[in-house]
Parts: C-alpha cells; structure tokens; sequence
C-alpha cells in the first residue's frame, strides 16, 4: 500500500475538511517521512493520474492567501487505498454523526461525494 496516497484519501474523504486542498507538509507528517520524499512521492503520483494541486481561497471577502495543496482525481478513487480510506470515514460518520454506514460508504465510492 502506498502511505501517501492513503494519507491523501483519508484526507479527501473526511466530510469536515476534504474540500480544502492538503499541503504535502501535512501529508509527510501524517505518515512520517521527511517533506522532500512526500513531494517526490506526491509528484510521482500526479505523474501517475492519481494527484493533482490546486490553491482555493477560502473567504474571497478577506485579504487572505489561498490555501496550496493536492487532491485526488477519479483514478485514485479506484484504488484500495481511497476503498480503505472511505471504509476509515463511514464508520466515523456512523459513530459520530448517526449517519448510516452504507450510505455514507455507498456516496463515497459512487463518487457522489467529492469533499465539496
């Protein structure tokens, strides 16, 4: 299993935050790797079809800088690392917010959720 992609499934399934791009600083703290090696890997998976970067600004009213990070694309939706991840998210919607686990986890690998 590939830790960087995992780390950025759970990250792009989380229904609180996966709308909002994840820096590759997080992602190398998150799976315990220098940042240098979860840019590579990061890079080797855009190369790959699997990752994309993009900025968002969060309140177009304030002066705010953009937030720069990564995604998923829909290929990385197919993989087991994303099956992993949104099986890891429905059961913490089940247990948190009452949210029925099959719906949750069906939204998620039908692609009827995408964070946003």
């Amino acid at each position: 299993m590939n830790d960087i992609l995992y780390s950025l499934c759970l990250y792009s399934t989380d229904i609180m935050n996966g709308w909002t791009p994840i820096p590759a600083r997080l992602i190398a703290k998150n799976v315990g790797v220098s940042l240098y090696k979860a840019r590579k890997e990061l890079c080797t998976l855009r190369e790959n079809g699997y990752a994309y970067t993009f900025s968002l600004i969060i309140d177009p009213e304030e002066t705010s800088l953009p937030y720069h990070g990564w995604g998923i694309t829909k290929a990385a939706r197919e993989t087991e690392e994303y099956k992993k991840a949104a099986h890891r998210e429905a059961e913490i919607c089940e247990e948190c917010f009452n949210i029925p686990k099959s719906q949750m986890l069906s939204a998620l690998l039908k692609g009827e959720y995408d964070g946003k």
